[in-house]
């Protein structure tokens, strides 16, 4: 799906879940990836906000603002 999207919007997700792989896929598609800043408390969430095309978003209006 990521290859078909824009941009992937992360939430919510467990190291072990079919959305930060999603989001893995995203940024290897050259896509847009944003996370919730809540999903800081994450290490691997952690890593991909180092990346290019990744932002940490507080809310929806950082994304449509």
């Amino acid at each position: 799906m990521s290859g078909y999207s824009l941009a992937t919007v992360v939430v919510e997700a467990a190291y072990r879940s079919g959305a930060r792989m999603q989001a893995r896929l995203a940024l290897e598609h050259g896509r847009r990836v944003f996370l919730m800043r809540s999903l800081m408390t994450h290490e691997w969430a952690r890593e991909y906000a180092t990346r290019p095309n990744t932002t940490v978003i507080d809310g929806p209006d950082d994304v449509f603002g």
